[in-house]
């Protein structure tokens, strides 16, 4: 049997979950038998009911287990990850909206901007300083002893322009 392309999966993974829609009790069901069964291993055709009540015992499952899409639904292991992408895709949808909105609040836009750039992994992540002194750490003797040298001079000239500002 050839494989889908991914993009079929996720289609169908969407379909399945505009299909069924679980309740509350049965998500919480869910992610607990699929906490709790990582380690086991399946048929292709995923956890038969017998298998899923020796790890769940709950009894409202053979019920649910009759529905309609119920099945299929909490046979997707992967649902958890194809919901986060479709929460993330609507999220950059919100942030790309805020952006180019002319009348967006500037502190919105700038929120988004700023939220933008983070997870795209473009800005520093804490002070320079201490990027500055995980590069010192790795020097070697001579390394170190030019770094002072080229560095001291430009340390010394902006110590004597603050005394002149004092």
């Amino acid at each position: 049997m050839p494989r889908k392309p991914i993009e079929q999966k996720k289609l169908e993974a969407v379909l399945d979950e505009l299909l069924y829609l679980p309740t509350p009790a049965q998500r919480r069901i869910k992610a607990k038998y699929w906490k709790r069964a990582a380690e086991a291993t399946f048929t292709d055709q995923g956890p038969t009911l017998p298998e899923i009540l020796r790890v769940v015992k709950d009894k409202r499952i053979p019920i649910w287990w009759q529905e309609e899409g119920f099945k299929a639904w909490f046979r997707n292991e992967e649902e958890f990850k194809e919901r986060m992408e479709y929460i993330a895709n609507l999220a950059l949808d919100t942030v790309e909206e805020i952006l180019t909105n002319p009348e967006a609040r500037e502190s919105a836009r700038m929120a988004a901007a700023k939220l933008a750039i983070e997870v795209a992994g473009k800005m520093p992540k804490g002070d320079v300083t201490q990027f500055a002194d995980a590069k010192i750490n790795q020097m070697d003797a001579g390394q170190l002893r030019d770094f002072i040298q080229q560095t001291a001079p430009k340390l010394l000239e902006i110590k004597k322009a603050e005394k002149v500002e004092d």
